[in-house]
């Protein structure tokens, strides 16, 4: 109890999340999805839906067009949205990291507030027995600034 009374804030703190994607408009996380400050103007985003729009510029000149809330490594696109429901491990990991506290949903990941900077290497369409491009994802997440990145690389199938 005294800890959690001491660290209340982790809001300074980026962490990526090199999985499978985060299903970004979840109510236990999206408050603490990262959003690139460079690549928010003209931007508007469904949260509800999932969905969001940029203005068709690389404005923070990394290569990576409108890469608002992180990249999709396998698609090779900008939306980096968990949407197939067996690919949930990102999420998991991201909610076991900085799901959002006091809201009275779920649970509380410890690093209180972190941002979770997205980085996808799973499919949309299909299970996926492993995680894609965990070099690129690394690579990126530390040139977008990331303190730490989590994940998987390889993880099993699931079996029903």
């Amino acid at each position: 109890d005294q800890v959690w009374e001491f660290v209340r804030d982790a809001s300074e703190i980026l962490i990526a999340i090199t999985d499978s994607g985060i299903k970004w408009n979840h109510p236990d996380l999206k408050e603490n999805i990262w959003l690139n400050p460079d690549e928010l103007a003209g931007t508007n985003i469904n949260w509800e839906a999932g969905t969001f729009t940029g203005n068709g510029s690389d404005d923070d000149s990394n290569g990576y067009l409108d890469d608002l809330m992180g990249w999709d490594f396998y698609n090779n696109d900008n939306n980096p949205l968990q949407s197939w429901e067996n690919n949930n491990h990102g999420t998991h990991v991201a909610g076991c990291a900085s799901a959002e506290g006091d809201n009275g949903i779920g649970t509380v990941g410890p690093a209180f507030n972190a941002k979770l900077l997205n980085c996808k290497g799973a499919s949309n369409t299909s299970d996926s027995e492993g995680i894609s491009y965990s070099y690129q994802q690394i690579v990126y997440a530390a040139d977008m600034g990331a303190d730490i990145a989590i994940g998987s690389s390889q993880r099993k199938a699931q079996t029903k």
